[in-house]
């Protein structure tokens, strides 16, 4: 749902250079999200893929994972593109163009917010000999970069808000900027809904795991 805008009673000049502060900020956010996609490749994915090993055969054989490297790669490339399209863009039609375009691979970050738990515990289960795979990678954390993307694509449904709010009320492209973000806003929601379904069930787990322990315990002491 589109909320009002805090910035009504902004001077349009100070709007539209806030607003083009914004944009640049946008495609310096999504170049790092890019970059942090690519270094996940780098440090971690490719050299799964390399010198077969019997740890990597059954990391890899994991359908979880397979399926989540998969997102991640197809995020990497539509992401790239989202950016390149970004850079390109010289007005309110083209920006409002990039974010219509781009809004139906929101469903990568849904999908990848189902399968995120499952990644997450085959990372847990495995993590010595990943460790293995990613020595002398410095600061570089695993943990982190597969959590990015649930962090990352608020950002499209947040910054294209603020960009709505920022554009003259009288602008002639005003009516197309809206009806991007009610893409936006709408892709953004169903990605709510999955990771607010995976949260569910994380807790679910975690309170069946408590009543099997509690249950062990009692028959113990019966």
């Amino acid at each position: 749902i589109r909320k009002i805008s805090p910035y009504v009673s902004l001077d349009t000049v100070l709007k539209l250079s806030k607003r083009q502060e914004l944009v640049e900020s946008s495609k310096v956010k999504e170049k790092e999200f890019v970059d942090s996609l690519h270094e996940l490749f780098d440090k971690v994915i490719n050299p799964l893929q390399l010198r077969d090993t019997v740890f990597k055969r059954n990391f890899l054989s994991n359908g979880r994972v397979a399926l989540s490297f998969n997102l991640l790669a197809d995020m990497h490339k539509t992401c790239s593109n989202f950016l390149a399209a970004l850079g390109k863009s010289r007005n309110e039609v083209e920006i409002a163009a990039a974010h219509t375009q781009f809004a139906p691979s929101l469903q990568l970050f849904a999908q990848y917010a189902s399968e995120n738990s499952k990644l997450i515990n085959a990372v847990e289960r495995n993590r010595r000999g990943l460790a293995q795979v990613i020595e002398n990678q410095g600061e570089f954390s695993l943990a982190a970069s597969i959590l990015s993307p649930l962090q990352h694509y608020q950002k499209y449904r947040n910054d294209f808000q603020e960009y709505v709010w920022l554009t003259p009320d009288n602008d002639k492209a005003s009516v197309t900027l809206e009806a991007a973000l009610d893409v936006i806003i709408a892709q953004s929601e169903y990605v709510d809904v999955k990771l607010k379904e995976e949260e569910e069930h994380l807790m679910l787990l975690t309170l069946q795991s408590r009543c099997k322990c509690a249950i062990f315990t009692f028959e113990i002491v019966s």
